[in-house]
């Protein structure tokens, strides 16, 4: 938190990240499954327990999110925000 405020001071960017070689790491991995856990199991829109998916809400800190940039949803509620 304390290096994002100085970037953003300072208004030093993050580096550029690739998105899919991200979303197939372990780092993603691990970001995904304490978002998941975080949100109790359940989907933040419906409630389900099944298919849950880790969804950016914006892609500002792709790389280096913060919990709440995520959100923890269903298949289903993740293809309907999606579009």
């Amino acid at each position: 938190m304390i290096l994002s405020l100085l970037r953003f001071l300072l208004g030093i960017r993050a580096p550029r990240v690739n998105y899919y070689a991200y979303i197939l790491s372990d780092a993603w991995r691990r970001r995904a499954m304490e978002c998941k856990r975080r949100a109790g199991w359940r989907c933040s829109k419906c409630g389900r327990g099944d298919g849950l998916q880790a969804h950016h809400k914006h892609y500002r800190n792709l790389g280096h999110e913060r919990q709440s940039d995520l959100q923890c949803l269903c298949a289903d509620c993740h293809k309907a925000v999606s579009r």
